[in-house]
């Protein structure tokens, strides 16, 4: 959703900060997470249909049908210089850290349910869409742990640095010293709007014989270019989630590309659904 200045700069006048004991570390945290000047990418590609499904719960997972048997899958870059609530009497501030998304975007239902639309997709039409996270992961202990405890993701660490020049920035994660993939995206600076939307992440979780599905749906906004066409490029490496990705025929080119050189967050586990099957 396009909004103006005015509406951008109320976005966190509402948000009250409290405190929150992790379950198994007893340590003490902030909620809900508020970044203020992180800096985002994001890039779209097509990939083999029949392929997603095999490495994904498609049982509850309908992901898009484009041409060709192809759907969609995304790599999401976000740096958080800073995640705090600015409120010295409640605020447990967290470390600076870097994330990196994999995620297929869905709708939740059966194999009888209908296919989204991949075009409402791309333009955040689709009504019950959510983002089924494959890989996620992130830089420090604490952003590990918070994600994992109280918001429903299963993130691991890996080593994610940023490059920027000019022309591009450009993302490169490892883990235990091997590439997993390069992401560098173009920006066009010509064309930067002001959007705000409320995503739904979802992940699955199999423990012994129980399913479930855990849903979170965050608040983000961002100065933010959307592009189409070659402006980002994807290099996946010899990790073993790589190779699993390498086998999904990726795209060369992107369908679309975002870059948001200011990009801010409210993520509250009070909007976490957990859904038992």
């Amino acid at each position: 959703m396009i909004i103006d200045e005015k509406e951008f700069k109320s976005f966190f006048n509402r948000v009250e900060c409290r405190k929150v004991i992790m379950p198994t570390t007893i340590e003490i945290v902030s909620l809900p997470l508020v970044a203020k000047d992180g800096i985002m990418t994001a890039a779209f590609f097509t990939a083999s249909r029949a392929k997603v499904l095999e490495i994904i719960p498609n049982e509850y997972f309908i992901p898009p049908v484009l041409p060709g048997d192809k759907t969609i899958i995304a790599f999401y870059t976000i740096e958080y210089p800073s995640v705090r609530c600015h409120n010295p009497a409640t605020d447990i501030g967290v470390d600076p850290y870097n994330e990196i998304l994999v995620v297929i975007p869905a709708v939740l239902g059966d194999k009888s349910t209908e296919p989204p639309a991949f075009e409402k997709i791309l333009s955040n039409e689709v009504k019950d869409l959510v983002y089924y996270i494959h890989i996620i992961a992130v830089t420090t202990r604490m952003a590990q742990i918070i994600g994992n405890e109280l918001l429903g993701y299963n993130k691991f660490i890996c080593d994610i640095r940023f490059d920027d020049n000019e022309n591009e920035r450009k993302c490169t994660v490892k883990n235990d010293g091997e590439l997993f993939c390069k992401l560098a995206v173009s920006p066009k600076p010509d064309n930067f709007e002001l959007h705000r939307d409320q995503p739904i992440v979802a992940s699955y979780n199999k423990l012994y014989d129980q399913k479930r599905i855990f849903r979170l749906k965050y608040e983000n906004q961002a100065k933010m270019a959307i592009s189409t066409g070659p402006d980002a490029s994807l290099e996946l490496g010899n990790h073993p989630l790589a190779k699993i990705l390498k086998k999904l025929d990726i795209s060369k080119a992107p369908i679309q590309v975002r870059y948001a050189p200011v990009f801010q967050l409210i993520s509250d586990d009070n909007n976490l659904d957990v859904i038992s099957l």
